[in-house]
């Protein structure tokens, strides 16, 4: 599972859509999963992606360096990766966690090789996070609403228990995968 995770953002380079920008977790697991991503990630670049000619660069500097920014402005913790070079199109695989749903990484799709993990406490907390159009800014009356992140295209479940895929289904909408 943590190979899968950690390659499809990879995906993003390339600009496709159903790459995953953030993954939610129970929060009593969250360890575990950084764990197998940290193993998947040297066992995939044991020097790291800037040294991989096999790992993809940014289409242009200007894309680099918003994606850059994503991860600068981030209150999450880097697992791996972060340090970017925007003029040279290079932004490593970079992989958060501690990832709050306001967090800078969280607002709209990021298009680049950047993975927050967002502990959560329940299966219904999780849905209602997928779901969520707006959020509450901190700096209006609050009865005011802005849009916030979009609604993914795409929803991987990764369980075996069927109640979790089931309820999966509660989505708006895109696709169950």
């Amino acid at each position: 599972m943590a190979k899968t995770m950690e390659y499809t953002p990879l995906d993003e380079i390339a600009k496709v859509c159903i790459s995953p920008d953030y993954v939610l977790i129970p929060r009593a697991h969250q360890k575990d999963l950084a764990d197998a991503l940290r193993q998947s990630y040297e066992e995939f670049w044991p020097s790291g992606t800037h040294e991989s000619a096999s790992f993809g660069r940014i289409v242009n500097p200007a894309s680099a360096k918003r994606v850059s920014g994503y991860i600068n402005e981030s209150k999450g913790n880097i697992l791996f990766g972060g340090v970017s070079e925007p003029d040279q199109c290079f932004v490593p695989l970079t992989v958060l966690t501690d990832v709050a749903k306001t967090d800078s990484t969280m607002q709209e799709e990021i298009f680049g090789p950047v993975l927050s993990i967002v502990p959560v406490d329940s299966l219904d907390e999780a849905i209602d996070f997928v779901n969520e159009r707006y959020f509450i800014s901190p700096h209006v009356p609050c009865f005011t609403y802005f849009p916030s992140r979009p609604q993914p295209l795409a929803l991987y479940v990764f369980t075996r228990d069927a109640r979790y895929k089931e309820k999966g289904r509660l989505r708006r909408r895109g696709q169950i995968l």
